[in-house]
């Protein structure tokens, strides 16, 4: 605690700042490491924390947070970062993570504190969220945040990112000697291409469909929503062979294929899987399933999670890889993805904005903000758990106790 009693202290030497808008607000910013498992990206990187130092705030980087992204706690150093304990990084007045707080981290947190990060919603109950209420935290969730034109930039980013590294699994495990296919990925004159089936039309199918047509594979792409379809068509450029799943149709087509990937991005219903058991025993011996959706719907029924250091296993003689946040495989690039989505809130943090003058000011924070000093303002939140939501709006003009 000694480093936080002496960074508490020189704030207090500060003189008192009014609150409006020409006041050089000076914070105290934690980037912690990741609690939750396998979580291999960080909050920010050395480059979006010396925005931060180079106005004068000070930020708390915890020992190794950055190590498994590739960015040392040297690097954080030389961008004016102090090289803190966990705990110390926890205590501060913003904080940025990648993963939601853990329950325990709450308990750490000071009260009114502010947290960037993302939510992940289905992993978290009313209790949970009673806890933010009690520490009267305001919370912006990545995955709420949407610009003026309805983008969501952080889950655009994640799925391009899953489905190149969706790309990437697959060259290797098609070609790995340990496993049955022991095939390139693509085509050669004379030879077959390689038959990929994906279901979903979202943005990491689009990323992973541009990859798998420039290597040479045939794609077909199945999806119930004809807008999606329609237009991921116009946004690759190619002809792509694009259905709505009918399920004879995609049941001949799944037993033809080399891969199959699942990568649907929205909260569907999912009481049925899309790929039953059965017509994944029907898939080619040694042919490959790649569920990057893995977290987030049902889709195949023989999936199972898996994890980056153990990612796959075999059933019915097909590869399975059902590792979720395929993103945090790939975790230096990851982590620049989200710094770099976050350079315009730096900035404004940076010139001194108070928290309430930034959500006022900005429409894509107001959307992704779920908790305002301890009150629900997220309606999908509120109806995933069974609480009332407020209207953040009315909240930011009303006076703060």
């Amino acid at each position: 605690m000694g480093i936080l009693n002496e960074i508490e202290n020189e704030l207090a030497t500060l003189p008192e700042l009014k609150h409006d808008k020409t006041a050089n607000k000076k914070y105290l910013i934690g980037v912690p490491d990741e609690s939750a498992d396998y979580e291999t990206r960080v909050g920010l990187t050395p480059q979006a924390v010396s925005i931060l130092t180079a106005a004068g705030h000070r930020v708390l980087v915890a020992t190794g947070a950055g190590n498994n992204a590739g960015f040392s706690d040297l690097e954080y150093s030389e961008a004016g970062a102090v090289i803190a304990d966990r705990h110390t990084a926890l205590q501060t007045d913003i904080i940025f993570k990648v993963q939601s707080l853990s329950a325990d981290e709450i308990e750490l947190v000071k009260p009114k504190a502010t947290v960037f990060s993302a939510l992940t919603l289905k992993y978290h109950d009313c209790q949970y969220f009673r806890a933010l209420h009690e520490r009267k935290i305001t919370a912006v969730g990545y995955e709420f945040m949407a610009d003026s034109r309805g983008h969501h930039n952080f889950l655009r980013a994640m799925n391009s990112i899953s489905g190149n590294v969706g790309f990437m699994v697959a060259a290797e495990y098609l070609s790995n000697p340990g496993y049955a296919n022991r095939s390139m990925l693509g085509s050669v004159a004379g030879i077959p291409p390689t038959e990929v089936v994906i279901l979903g039309a979202g943005r990491s199918a689009e990323t992973a469909t541009k990859m798998f047509v420039a290597a040479g594979a045939n794609v077909k792409i199945f999806d119930n929503s004809i807008s999606r379809l329609n237009e991921i068509s116009q946004r690759l450029q190619t002809p792509v062979y694009t259905s709505v799943i009918y399920p004879e149709l995609l049941k001949k087509s799944i037993a033809s294929a080399d891969v199959l990937i699942a990568a649907f991005h929205s909260n569907e219903p999912d009481s049925q899987y899309i790929v039953s058991e059965d017509m994944v025993a029907s898939m080619k011996q040694g042919s490959l399933i790649i569920d990057i959706s893995i977290d987030l719907r049902n889709t195949i029924e023989t999936s199972q999670v898996t994890t980056i250091p153990d990612p796959v296993f075999v059933k019915h003689g097909v590869l399975h890889y059902c590792v979720p946040n395929m993103p945090a495989r790939v975790p230096k690039t990851a982590s620049m993805a989200i710094s770099n989505l976050l350079v315009p809130i730096l900035m404004r943090i940076a010139e001194g904005c108070s928290v309430n003058e930034l959500l006022a000011e900005n429409e894509e924070l107001q959307q992704g903000t779920y908790f305002f000093n301890g009150i629900l303002t997220n309606q999908t939140v509120a109806d995933y758990v069974g609480l009332s939501a407020k209207d953040l709006q009315i909240l930011l003009k009303l006076p703060l106790s």
